[in-house]
């Protein structure tokens, strides 16, 4: 059972016209990111997760959670990581310890679907250099002129660098 404290602390973050309440399980951080993407109309989501997904979701470039979740929530929301929920509040207790995160919709001028896109192939091989990764979809040229240099790997990019990147490529 969850602590008055936290009950309260929840009531707080509702307080919003129309959001996504809920608990997500394995495998939520793509369910999330799938509604960010796909539903303009959800304002904002606080939703319970693994901490582990909690901090992929709101992770800064160059930490070691930092990857396409990050950068996708923070292309199309405000990240928050409002509290921890230890594993003791539940019955059977988890062996893993869960987060409230709460996510507000913002909106990113400029391609974001697109840097989206390009963050998921540069991630998909997430140990290699950027001209490697993005090989044969963007040159050196290319990144060099959206100010980045093509030795540098995805994680090292912030998620308004892909953006200025997709913006260099679509002209």
């Amino acid at each position: 059972m969850a602590s008055p404290g936290m009950w309260a602390a929840l009531g707080v973050l509702l307080l919003a016209t129309v959001f996504v309440l809920g608990f997500f399980a394995a495998g939520s951080a793509e369910k999330i990111l799938d509604l960010l993407r796909e539903t303009d109309q959800i304002g904002r989501f606080v939703v319970m997760v693994q901490k582990e997904v909690a901090d992929r979701l709101a992770a800064a470039p160059g930490s070691s959670q930092y990857g396409l979740p990050s950068v996708t929530a923070a292309l199309k929301a405000d990240v928050k990581v409002e509290f921890s929920v230890p594993p003791q509040v539940f019955v059977p207790p988890p062996k893993v310890g869960s987060a409230v995160v709460s996510l507000r919709r913002r909106e990113v001028v400029g391609p974001v679907d697109r840097a989206i896109e390009l963050a998921a192939r540069a991630f998909g091989q997430r140990r290699k250099m950027l001209r490697r990764s993005l090989a044969g979809t963007v040159s050196d040229s290319q990144l060099r002129t959206a100010g980045i240099d093509p030795t540098r790997r995805p994680e090292e990019l912030a998620p308004l660098d892909f953006v200025h990147l997709a913006e260099v490529i679509d002209g």
